[in-house]
């Protein structure tokens, strides 16, 4: 055996301003820690003798209060508990009380490993802290498209919409009010008796109504018809994903959406969405994850191709610039 095996993190120290110590001790012990204080500018949090340990110790006023999750040191803090609902409890008993806004629309699912959930906010320096689980009360069981067995599904569209303006690519982006963050135009596409939509058309009409705007989608290349076929092509998702989602308007419970996302040309008309280049887009802090993720390395891509040409062409050498084959 690797002599190197049983390793593990004995503990990590924290430098904090004194003055948040009480806030930070009561969620500390919320969660299950013991604190031991050691004089006036230091304390230990210890969950289990046998666990990593929290040292924490008052900024010393020459090195200054200032902070920065971004800058070199630490990111972020990550507290493990044992259950999703560990992590709601904690929302709803610690959080919501003291009225602090919870980052990321709140506590949800992400795709880090099976089961992972999390919910992130910051301390009064800025600190991101997370209290996560990969609780082992998630279903076992998936469907084909990677969502628990039992779990109502609701096709959704969302799309990135872009422009080019002063010699840059731009994405739009918007506020969404129930989930406090920044992200793209989409919602349900509507599949009641009088509206039988695709994805593509959701897209369009989301756009049109959450913005104002008239989109022109793009498609990724698909294999030749024959000449002469009789049937309109329709335009095709760029990404078909799945994820878990909290209870909107459509459904008052957790639900999963399966979101087919496209490209877009530019509007054809004027309006003043949030258009953000790459640059301003790395400086927020305000926009969902996944949202993030995406939207830089379309706008990367968008970069290396340069000025729009036709829908059609844009879409080809977007394709390539993403790694299609």
């Amino acid at each position: 055996m690797n002599a190197h095996t049983a390793a593990r993190i004995d503990h990590v120290g924290l430098n904090l301003a004194q003055e948040t110590f009480p806030f930070w001790q009561d969620m500390l012990r919320h969660l299950g820690f013991e604190i031991q204080a050691d004089g006036e500018d230091h304390f230990d949090a210890v969950a289990d003798p046998a666990a990593s340990m929290l040292c924490v110790t008052a900024t010393k006023e020459k090195c200054g209060a200032g902070y920065h999750r971004k800058r070199t040191g630490l990111g972020h803090l990550a507290v493990r508990v044992p259950s999703r609902a560990a992590v709601d409890e904690f929302v709803a008993g610690f959080l919501k009380p003291r009225d602090i806004d919870l980052l990321y629309g709140g506590a949800a699912a992400y795709d880090y490993t099976p089961g992972y959930y999390a919910v992130y906010f910051e301390d009064h320096n800025r600190i991101k802290i997370e209290v996560m689980t990969a609780d082992a009360d998630q279903p076992s069981e998936t469907t084909a498209l990677g969502s628990p067995t039992g779990t109502g599904r609701h096709e959704t569209a969302s799309v990135f919409v872009i422009t080019y303006s002063d010699g840059e690519w731009r994405v739009l982006l918007l506020m969404h009010l129930r989930l406090g963050a920044l992200t793209i135009p989409g919602g349900h596409v509507e599949k009641d008796e009088q509206r039988g939509e695709t994805a593509a058309e959701a897209a369009v009409r989301e756009t049109r109504e959450e913005v104002g705007l008239d989109i022109v989608l793009l498609s990724p290349p698909a294999p030749q018809l024959p000449d002469s076929f009789p049937h309109r092509i329709l335009p095709r998702p760029w990404w078909t994903v799945s994820g878990r989602a909290s209870a909107d308007s459509v459904t008052p419970g957790p639900h999963v959406h399966i979101a087919l996302a496209a490209g877009a040309a530019a509007p054809d008309r004027e309006s003043d969405p949030l258009w953000l280049s790459a640059a301003e887009l790395e400086a927020r802090e305000d926009c969902l994850p996944d949202t993030r993720m995406q939207a830089l390395a379309l706008l990367a891509a968008l970069d290396r191709i340069g000025p729009p040409d036709t829908p059609d062409a844009l879409g080809k050498a977007l394709f390539l610039a993403m790694g299609g084959i």
